[in-house]
């Protein structure tokens, strides 16, 4: 298949996904075919030029994508997909437990977090396990979804603390049922609740279940990058 054609198909591809008619992508086509072969036919220093007049007017590549198309994507995905995340909290507060040594040579810590909002004050429990007596090289955040961590430190498949720590980092093991449960009819339980009143319906592009995860594992790095 030559340049031409398959720079055809790829216009007409993109026009029906877009939800153009049959011919308004095939006039695409032809534009798109008239501009490559002008493109083609020009000499180099004009092709260049055009090049550089393009960059000037919008920035290079990655200034663009930096100002432009990223926040632009994340609007869409704030909109549509994921919904907006719950704003900061009025408060925090972190209620930290000394959970000793373990048996693989972590030391651990338990982090309840309670965040308040205008409905009222959620918690979710952090459990944090590191090298005892050693400087941390760095610390893994887990959101689980098994309860697969407790206490006691235990080591796992899903969460290899022993290998983990041995290796010289920690773990932060962020309990994503206390968040919000995985489930459609008690995922407000958690931190949703301290911020929309359960009377109320939520807002349709509010945050719901992953939202609320992803917005818990930033509140758990308020509480670690401070200290690691």
């Amino acid at each position: 298949m030559t340049r031409r054609r398959r720079t055809a198909v790829c216009v007409v591809a993109l026009a029906a996904t877009l939800g153009l008619s049959t011919g308004e992508a095939a006039a695409a086509a032809t534009v798109m075919r008239t501009k490559s072969a002008a493109a083609a036919a020009a000499p180099p220093e004009h092709r260049n030029a055009d090049q550089d007049e393009a960059r000037n007017e919008g920035g290079s590549p990655v200034g663009r994508w930096e100002t432009q198309q990223r926040p632009q994507l994340l609007q869409a995905f704030r909109e549509h997909v994921y919904g907006r995340p719950l704003p900061h909290p009025d408060a925090v507060t972190y209620d930290v437990t000394d959970l000793g040594a373990t048996g693989d040579g972590a030391a651990g810590q338990k982090v309840v977090i309670a965040v308040t909002g205008p409905a009222g004050t959620a918690r979710f429990t952090l459990r944090l396990f590191t090298p005892a007596g050693r400087e941390v090289r760095g610390t893994f955040l887990l959101i689980d979804h098994r309860s697969a961590v407790d206490d006691t430190g235990s080591t796992s498949d899903y969460a290899p603390i022993s290998q983990i720590v041995g290796a010289g980092y920690a773990l932060a093991a962020l309990d994503a049922g206390e968040v919000a449960p995985d489930d459609p009819g008690r995922f407000r339980d958690g931190v949703i609740g301290a911020f929309h009143h359960p009377d109320a319906e939520l807002p349709d592009n509010a945050g719901r279940t992953i939202a609320a995860w992803a917005w818990a594992a930033s509140r758990a790095l308020d509480y670690l990058l401070p200290v690691h």
